[in-house]
């Protein structure tokens, strides 16, 4: 959700991280939020557990986030641009330096979604690495949330 229309920027954006692997995923010290015009951030610790998904966002509170069940917030100092954007999640391992776990960019483009209060959603047959680089992997949400945004936050994505 890069641009809630229920609430606004600061108070209601999220994304989802998904593990679709079958051991848990700490993500602690040493992973970063990054993106390509430099804003770099500590990831809030949380579990990722084994084939389940946790969303990370600039607000945990329900009642001013827009009805989201955000797992963790991150820094307001990263913030998801609505035209064009990257969500880079970063791991600085101290033995093999730093490692890019995963990536998504959004271009302001006829390919990519963009409507002020629908979230970005992959196609739940579309989550692979190299999948969710590809913008025709992505559509708009369609399930209404909360306060009247649409998305799917910590739920599996509606189809595309």
């Amino acid at each position: 959700m890069k641009d809630p229309d229920a609430v606004a920027d600061a108070d209601g954006e999220w994304f989802e991280v998904e593990n679709p692997g079958t051991t848990d995923v700490a993500i602690c010290s040493g992973w970063t939020l990054e993106d390509y015009s430099g804003e770099v951030v500590a990831v809030p610790a949380v579990v990722v557990p084994a084939g389940s998904r946790v969303v990370l966002g600039n607000n945990t509170d329900t009642a001013t986030n827009g009805g989201a069940a955000v797992d963790a917030a991150y820094s307001t100092a990263f913030d998801l641009g609505n035209g064009a954007d990257e969500i880079v999640l970063v791991f600085d391992d101290p033995v093999g330096g730093e490692v890019t776990i995963d990536g998504v960019a959004w271009r302001n483009s006829a390919h990519w979604p963009s409507t002020a209060g629908s979230s970005l959603s992959l196609d739940p047959g579309a989550t692979s690495a190299t999948d969710n680089d590809d913008a025709a992997s992505w559509c708009h949400g369609t399930t209404t949330y909360g306060s009247g945004d649409v998305g799917t936050p910590g739920d599996v994505n509606d189809g595309c």
